[in-house]
């Protein structure tokens, strides 16, 4: 859909137009101007007069367009989210459980922290034990939260490695593959703020699609996306969610499940789940040119944090994306791209897992079995001057 044409829609005029409509006025009125030259006193009056208009008229196409939800910018959405009782949802702190393995007993009280090794931009996501924690020996589920707000702070699984401010007897620390309770989010978006005031003037029967794929986003701001379809036959509706990693937390799932049910009609057969997981893995050799100058060691630890971004985001790669629901492994090209961004010296990549394509339905998504094999290596140059592997 074509943006309108906002300065034609409240009559613009221009400030040459404006001048020259003066000029013709002031000659139909019988007015003599004796002097109509640049610098004059009688044009510069006119000068100004016009100028000022202008802007007039420029304000007046601005204010027009942010009448209109699909065009305003954000400050205006803002304001278009009040009239429905709303606002842009802020960023918030991931939440979520570690464990911890102790050698005696001991407490764990905010302000012990716990840490990511530096990722490969050297950033490093620390989080802050949420209560005071009795701890046995041996393993025990300590809450915490993000020291910081976004969803930069949804680790992946097993990367919280580090006790860096706790009490001695603390001799590890990890985080599982179903650590979050809450994920992080970043300040909503513009399209998603767009998407829920359109969502406010759908049917309020809950009988289309949209109306719970609505409710999905009023629900948590941690909801990404929402796919309302129907797998289970007549009078079911299966709302499959999305966050801000892909596969949404147990937490995720219930919140918006409460809300949904407090929604939906009585006779109305609703599931709110995670998409399903298509497991996938990936192996692959990237063969950089002879001349190259990148510490092999450095490109693969590049490469593995590439592919591990394409299924899950990665705030500090932002040239890959992730691939999200309904979308395959091999026939997208995203992998083969990620995997050439390992150096800028790739002269091609193999892949030897997935070896062929991995389709996931409507309602799947990809995800790693394991973090990424990948071997980096250096062609050759031979005499005859053409490249070959050792």
């Amino acid at each position: 859909m074509a943006e309108p044409n906002w300065r034609e829609l409240v009559g613009y005029k221009s400030f040459e137009q404006l001048l020259s409509g003066f000029q013709s006025a002031l000659t139909d009125a019988g007015v003599p101007v004796t002097n109509w030259n640049r610098g004059g006193v009688t044009r510069t009056v006119f000068e100004l007069v016009s100028a000022g208009i202008e802007r007039v008229y420029a304000l007046a196409a601005d204010l027009a367009q942010q009448g209109f939800v699909t065009y305003a910018r954000r400050e205006w959405v803002a304001e278009h989210l009040k009239n429905i009782g709303s606002d842009f949802a802020p960023a918030r702190r991931a939440q979520g459980t570690f464990t911890v393995s102790c050698t005696g007993a001991l407490t764990l009280r905010p302000g012990h922290t716990f840490a990511t090794p530096p990722s490969a931009s050297g950033k490093v996501y620390r989080f802050n034990v949420r209560t005071e924690t009795t701890c046995i020996t041996g393993a025990n589920a300590v809450p915490v939260e993000a020291l910081g707000d976004g969803t930069a702070w949804n680790v992946a699984p097993g990367t919280v490695t580090i006790a860096e401010n706790v009490p001695p007897g603390v001799s590890s620390v990890t985080n599982g593959s179903e650590w979050l309770t809450r994920e992080g989010t970043d300040e909503e978006s513009v399209e998603r703020g767009r998407e829920r005031y359109y969502g406010e003037f759908a049917d309020a029967a809950g009988e289309t699609a949209e109306q719970f794929e609505q409710w999905a986003l009023e629900a948590d701001s941690g909801v990404v996306l929402a796919r309302a379809i129907q797998v289970r036959g007549p009078g079911t509706v299966d709302l499959v969610i999305v966050g801000p990693e892909g596969v949404p937390s147990s937490g995720l799932i219930e919140t918006v499940d409460a809300y949904v049910q407090s929604k939906r009609l009585l006779c109305r057969d609703v599931l709110v789940r995670g998409p399903t997981e298509v497991p996938t893995s990936v192996e692959a050799t990237i063969w950089l040119s002879p001349d190259t100058s990148d510490a092999l060691d450095d490109a693969e630890t590049l490469a593995v944090a590439r592919v591990a971004a394409l299924f899950t985001p990665d705030p500090d790669i932002t040239d890959v994306r992730a691939l999200g629901v309904g979308r395959s492994v091999y026939l997208t090209g995203a992998l083969m791209d990620a995997l050439k961004g390992a150096s800028v010296d790739t002269a091609y990549v193999q892949i030897a897992l997935p070896a062929s394509n991995v389709t996931v339905g409507s309602d799947g998504i990809a995800v790693l079995s394991a973090p990424a094999t990948i071997t980096v290596a250096r062609l050759v140059l031979n005499d005859d001057g053409t490249w070959s592997e050792p």
